[in-house]
């Protein structure tokens, strides 16, 4: 079932997305990760969000897209 552990993310892991505002919606409410608030900056300057497991210290980051860059699964 979606969003309930045990699952678990492999450390460091980002995923490029088209749109983050609602990708990170999702991410939240299929895989029941939680905002994660912190000072690290992306080297690449584009917007981004980290997202955790509850009670987890793993780690699922959300990167925008660049206009016109292939996005993985597309």
């Amino acid at each position: 079932m979606w969003g309930k552990s045990p699952f678990s993310i492999p450390d460091g892991y980002a995923i490029d997305v088209r749109n983050l505002t609602a990708a990170r919606e999702r991410y939240k409410k299929k895989l029941d990760l939680h905002d994660l608030k912190t000072d690290r900056e992306d080297d690449s300057r584009r917007p981004f969000v980290d997202l955790h497991i509850s009670n987890s210290g793993e780690l699922l980051s959300l990167a925008e897209c660049v206009l016109g860059a292939a996005v993985a699964g597309r």
